[in-house]
């Protein structure tokens, strides 16, 4: 790959990693708010803290890209 597409690369992965934050906010205080024991809201919780770990992965990937 050359440098250019590395960093158009680490570009959009951060993008993604900060995008999968804001949804990780937005879980939490979701969660905060409407405190509910059921399994709709463990459910949603299990399904956002997934893509952040994934993109975070995605994210680490890019990075040993450019080293």
């Amino acid at each position: 790959m050359k440098k250019t597409e590395r960093i158009k690369h680490l570009v959009f992965c951060s993008i993604l990693f900060r995008l999968e934050i804001i949804v990780l906010i937005l879980t939490y205080f979701y969660s905060l708010i409407y405190y509910q024991l059921n399994w709709l809201s463990y459910l949603w919780y299990f399904v956002s803290w997934w893509i952040f770990q994934t993109d975070f992965l995605i994210l680490l990937f890019a990075f040993g890209g450019l080293i």
